[in-house]
């Protein structure tokens, strides 16, 4: 079993102008209280997370209605090398002619450093998008802050969840080999939410 997910903790990044993660004890056994309670302040995007249509779309499905199918099942991982980046973008040469199953985890340069943010992050173009809803994937994984890069004007996310897609953020695949695995990573059943974290964790076939 691997872990892809990224540990939360005070001082991780968010993505630039979302709220910083504070974690913090409401109530302390080291204070004379009689258990340890945590208070938690995030971003629904902070570390590794889920999109849901909602995030662009005010008629798109909240978190907690996304069918949790798509976030249980075989998933493909495929390593795309620095030099098939175009403007720093995966494109839909470095994928597949067809695809053994439906989830997609993109493993980039972003793994060299994953959950340190940089603008310069890896994200995939709109013509790659394009082809992931012609190929019927329902769900995309990217180990950057985002499946668009940092300029992007909304297009690759609205192309994506748009067509229900799942977008699986912030993953940690540095330690990760491409291959085929079964992916289990379930969102937190927050209600009329634009997205949830996730623990992601990858089983080898």
């Amino acid at each position: 079993m691997i872990d892809i997910s990224v540990p939360l903790f005070n001082g991780i990044d968010p993505y630039e102008g979302d709220p910083a993660f504070e974690q913090s004890l409401v109530y302390s056994v080291d204070k004379g209280d009689i258990a340890n309670v945590s208070k938690l302040v995030l971003s629904a995007h902070t570390g590794t997370h889920v999109d849901a249509p909602y995030h662009y779309f005010n008629d798109g499905k909240p978190i907690d209605q996304v069918d949790l199918k798509k976030f249980m099942g075989p998933c493909h991982v495929i390593e795309i090398p620095d030099n098939e980046l175009e403007n720093n973008l995966v494109t839909k040469k470095s994928l597949p002619k067809s695809f053994k199953y439906p989830r997609v985890l993109l493993k980039t340069k972003n793994s060299n450093h994953p959950a340190v943010f940089d603008r310069n992050f890896v994200g995939i173009n709109l013509e790659c998008a394009k082809y992931l809803v012609e190929n019927k994937i329902e769900l995309i994984g990217i180990d950057g802050f985002s499946i668009e890069d940092f300029t992007g004007d909304g297009s690759v996310h609205k192309e994506l969840l748009s067509h229900e897609i799942a977008v699986l953020e912030i993953i940690d695949l540095s330690h990760v080999n491409p291959g085929d695995y079964n992916l289990i990573c379930l969102p937190l059943r927050i209600k009329s939410c634009d997205a949830s974290p996730a623990r992601a964790i990858l089983q080898p076939l």
